[in-house]
């Protein structure tokens, strides 16, 4: 997520990110004030007193989010993203839904002559002189978010990413210059990629997203190309419905492939044509049960090279890492009965043991995420491997007794501190023996050089998000000592890590000391901090922390290297590139790609980073974008705050920490609106240099993501809610105090009702849609939003003031979660529904006991008499959650999760695929550009912003299959999408349950 105000981890098993400062509290702010300093926020606890002064609030720390607001969080997003049918929760939904696109793509494209295409294609620089939100913080030229790498053998300038929801890029010149090559896959979605030189050159790349957060969305199993991405094929073998974590090349066989999965390990001899689960022994080996999904979350895998002799080489090591290791489910079993290691000789099917708990190794209910690398460089001893080890039962009792934040931990045996890791760890002997090389408190001392320091290793210390982001990797360049171990490792948490001095392993043999007790000798070094430049980014503030380190500006000894820059926080990925002369260090996080190089034996350095190497992506993550007439786009973005995009295609960074809602007042463009989590909205009258808070005074119930709606007719209109409606006709002018409550939506049982109180079973209910236009207002509400982490039964209407403020009947609405409401510009007693669901992808409606009578079908609903009925105008839209609709033209433009489809009608009935040219990509939403009525802007969450100029949207012209075969075809014969034919037949009742949960300041749980 993003950088500013840090975060604390939420260990509830649902989405969340939270944001935390140090900074001491401020005084009273009076209504109209500029925003609090940085690390501060405008928090409504103002007496009557100072109310009646004119105050309306104070400046006080961001405190970290409790539990239960990192539960809300993860509603308000993961419904929003969730598919809605009644059915089976299997890997057979999203290739159901995929299949449906793709063969309605191939039938026909409405306004063929309509060409997609990215509004900007240059980075977004967070660097601008005036900006100061963004500027000095360190951060420079960012992208989306990065899950992996790969290197053509033999080139030290040709690699390969696999962006999270950006699909496949390349670079040929060390990340001088990046270009998609994935355009053509059915999914952007992808989480690992290798190439191997077998079968002429090939890129295997794995879909769906391992980051395993809020946001994280299911692939399409694994594809390959032979073209460098003119065509992929999909691969047999690999299920579908699931994440992929990695993918390592055999270095003994070229051919010989193995792709880490959320459904177990997978093995290729065929260049990544086909693929076989080697059933790693879990004890719960079916992963078509629902109840084995858990057990079978293989995070990582290694394969041994050959020794100087030729021999020895083609070993596997691999490992299973649910974060939440052993705990119970709700029938008492556990989750992951074998979190740990499993190794084999061959790496056949079959030939796998489990290793249980090694010798050093943490203890086997202790084991999460974990991440492994091996030693393979030529003067290397290859039996030497690594592991970046988080700790599942942290991550399991962080809860402290009043449900708030994580405490550090009580026992001695557990670092102190807000952190979930449990150590590094080597391995002289392949994973019988291992040597635990640093924990948490021993990378929090100030002399590592780590940004989390001091006090804030009170609430953040290194690995609080080892469940989220980690890797770890060897330099094959490094020199080795008599044994072979090798020089250096590099690994990721929040920051990038690697030794200083060298990496000291008890011996074969060596009795080990308890797992919990660091055994050896190593030093640590941060070499990519959390934040650089000159900001301290609202923690603390100047002086000495424990240690004499400097602690702000935060460049440390660097800065006498002339350090002003740094890698963007939260690294998820990264790669040791040989040059011949030395060696680079390629790391990829939730801003992007980095790399620096050294020479033969040199150190790195926090100096070195640049700007980093993101020149080319078009991978941002925006939940919502709003275009001015003078070419402007607002955007807000998932870890990178909030920023605009001028007509130019510059993209400036104008708004620190996470963004979600923007508006821009179209005649205006320096006029523009932000939000915060929890509906904290602030605006600018001067293009994003300086910002207001107004907030209104008394919301409660906000969503974690809280829709704003500016009101198309009026830029000074405009509508907020939580379980409180907001109105203003201020425009920003507007003041915390001047707000007006319009409307109460009530409790879940006494919907509507002002004077209602939330109990048990009783929440509140709150707003996650709205829109308005001119006079007439309506809101998609929920509550519980979450039956997972908030309760049941699920609860879900639509409240308007058309006829005065009242809960619509709503009859012929499905109870799901309403992502969107879209008021008919002819008529405001028309209006169209788009609806989400109310359950995870994993977890299956009525696995809670809650009632699923009233869950029905379609995702696209239809009212004329102002909600008080709907029709589903759905018709053969695939079913995919849909996020918005939009009227246009007498039809239906609406926005999912791969791609944007029209209808004929605003009666829905037969969809078509709009235009041409844009990827399978989630659309949140598409627009139409204030200045053009023929001009659409598509908001889409990991490949930015797209516009296209819309034609005659009556003329459909046959598709053109894109070089992918069909999802769930498993041919592996390279059948195009156009040979699909049949797939409208697939049954609408298949469920997507795509978990992509809100995510504020990094990590979701």
């Amino acid at each position: 997520m993003s950088r500013r105000p840090l975060l604390a981890l939420a260990a509830a098993s649902a989405a969340g990110a939270l944001a935390l400062s140090l900074a001491p509290s401020g005084a009273a702010t009076a209504a109209g004030s500029t925003e609090c300093p940085r690390g501060t926020t405008l928090v409504d606890t103002t007496s009557l007193a100072d109310f009646a002064a004119g105050h309306v609030g104070s400046c006080s720390a961001v405190k970290v989010e409790s539990f239960d607001d990192m539960a809300r969080a993860n509603a308000s997003i993961t419904m929003r993203q969730s598919s809605g049918a009644l059915g089976d929760v299997s890997s057979r939904a999203f290739p159901a839904g995929a299949a449906q696109a793709a063969a309605l793509k191939a039938a026909g494209t409405a306004s063929p002559t309509s060409l997609w295409k990215p509004y900007s294609t240059q980075p977004l620089t967070a660097d601008n002189a005036g900006y100061s939100r963004v500027n000095g913080s360190g951060f420079t030229d960012l992208a989306g978010r990065i899950e992996d790498f790969a290197t053509a053998p033999g080139s030290s300038q040709h690699w390969f990413a696999a962006v999270a929801n950006g699909g496949v890029w390349e670079t040929t010149n060390g990340g001088a210059g990046w270009r998609s090559i994935g355009d053509n896959l059915p999914t952007q979605i992808t989480g690992a990629v290798a190439y191997t030189k077998a079968g002429g050159g090939t890129v295997v790349v794995g879909t769906g997203d391992p980051a395993y957060g809020g946001t994280s969305f299911s692939g399409l199993g694994a594809y390959w190309s032979s073209n460098d991405g003119a065509t992929w094929t999909k691969s047999r073998g690999v299920p579908d419905g699931t994440i992929s974590f990695a993918m390592r090349v055999d270095p003994t066989n070229p051919s010989r492939l193995y792709l880490a999965t959320g459904k177990g390990l997978y093995r290729s001899v065929d260049a990544g044509r086909s693929f076989v689960n080697v059933v790693l022994p879990t004890t719960c080996t079916d992963v078509g049960k629902a109840t084995c999904f858990f057990a079978n979350l293989v995070t990582d895998v290694i394969v041994r090279a050959n020794d100087t002799s030729g021999s020895g080489g083609g070993k596997v090591l691999a490992v299973v890492g649910w974060r939440a290791g052993t705990k119970p489910n709700a029938q008492g079993k556990p989750q992951s009965p074998r979190n740990g290691l499993y190794v084999s000789d061959t790496g056949a099917k079959g030939t796998f043991s489990f290793l249980g708990a090694p010798a050093g190794f943490p203890a086997q209910p202790r084991i999460g995420r974990t991440t492994l690398a091996v030693a393979n460089g030529p003067a290397q001893n290859h039996d030497y491997v690594f592991a970046v080890v988080q700790d599942a039962d942290k991550f399991n009792n962080a809860r402290t007794a009043d449900g708030g934040v994580p405490e550090p931990d009580a026992l001695p045996a557990k670092a102190p501190g807000n952190t979930v890791l449990n150590g590094i760890y080597g391995s002289p002997d392949f994973g019988k023996n291992w040597t635990k090389l640093a924990d948490s408190a021993q990378l929090s001392t100030p002399a590592t050089g780590t940004a989390l320091v001091g006090a804030n290793t009170a609430s953040y210390a290194p690995g609080v998000q080892s469940w989220y982001n980690s890797w770890i990797e060897v330099d094959p360049t490094s020199g080795s000592d008599v044994s072979g171990a090798p020089g250096r490792i590099a690994f990721g948490l929040e920051e990038v890590w690697n030794n200083v001095t060298p990496l000291v392993i008890a011996p074969v043999g060596t009795p080990t000391t308890p797992a919990d007790t660091p055994q050896g000798t190593t030093q640590f070094k941060v070499i990519g901090r959390y934040f650089g430049g000159t900001s301290c980014l609202g923690l603390i503030t100047g002086g000495l922390v424990p240690g004499g380190v400097q602690n702000c500006p935060t460049n440390g000894t660097d800065a006498l290297d002339g350090a002003t820059t740094t890698t963007h926080p939260d690294q998820h990925a990264g790669m040791f590139v040989p040059t011949g002369e030395g060696v680079t260090l390629v790391v990829g996080n939730d801003g992007g790609a980095y790399a620096q190089t050294v020479g033969a034996g040199a150190a790195f350095s926090n100096a070195k980073w640049g700007r980093g190497k993101n020149v080319g992506f078009t991978t941002l993550l925006p939940y919502d974008s709003a275009m001015a007439k003078d070419g402007t786009v607002a955007i807000g973005l998932q870890d990178n705050g909030s920023a605009k995009i001028l007509k130019s295609g510059k993209t400036i960074g104008i708004y620190d920490g996470d963004g979600f809602y923007v508006a821009i007042d179209p005649d205006n463009s320096s006029t523009i609106w932000e939000e915060y989590t929890g509906g904290t909205i602030k605006v600018s009258r001067d293009g994003g240099k300086t910002w207001t808070t107004n907030t209104p005074s008394g919301m409660t119930g906000a969503l974690f993501a809280t829709p704003f709606k500016m009101d198309p007719t009026d830029a000074d209109h405009l509508v907020i809610g939580g379980r409180q409606i907001y109105e203003t006709t201020h425009g920003a002018g507007t003041t915390s105090s001047s707000w007006k409550q319009v409307f109460d939506l009530g409790t879940r049982t006494q919907p509507g009702k002002a004077s209602a109180t939330a109990g048990a079973g009783d929440p509140v209910n709150a707003q996650s849609a709205v829109d308005v236009r001119g006079d007439t207002i309506y809101v998609g509400y929920c509550g519980y939003c979450d039956i997972v982490t908030g309760g049941v039964p699920f609860g879900s209407g639509i409240a308007t003031n058309v006829g005065g403020w009242h809960i619509a009947a709503a009859k012929g609405l499905p109870k799901r979660y309403v992502t969107g409401v879209t008021i008919d510009p002819k008529n405001p007693k028309t209006v169209y529904v788009t609806l989400g669901g109310y359950g995870r992808r994993w977890i299956p409606p009525g696995s809670l006991g809650d009632d699923v009578s009233k869950v029905g079908v379609g995702h696209v609903f239809k009212s004329t008499n102002a909600g008080a009925s709907f029709t589903d105008v759905s018709g053969d839209l695939p079913d995919l959650p849909a996020n918005n609709v939009l009227v246009y033209d007498g039809k239906l433009v609406v926005s999912t999760d791969l791609g944007v489809f029209v209808s004929k009608t605003t009666n829905g009935g037969s969809y078509h695929q709009l235009g041409r040219g844009l990827p399978a990509v989630p659309t949140f939403e598409v627009t139409v550009a204030p200045q053009n009525h023929k001009l659409l802007v598509a908001t889409t969450y990991g490949r930015s912003v797209w516009t296209t100029t819309a034609g005659d949207l009556n003329q459909v012209v046959a598709g053109t299959a894109p070089g992918a075969s069909a999802p769930g075809s498993g041919s592996g014969t390279g059948t195009h999408l156009a040979a699909t034919g049949g797939a409208p037949a697939v049954a609408l009742v298949a469920v997507l349950l795509l978990c992509t949960g809100a995510a504020v300041r990094r990590r979701r749980l």
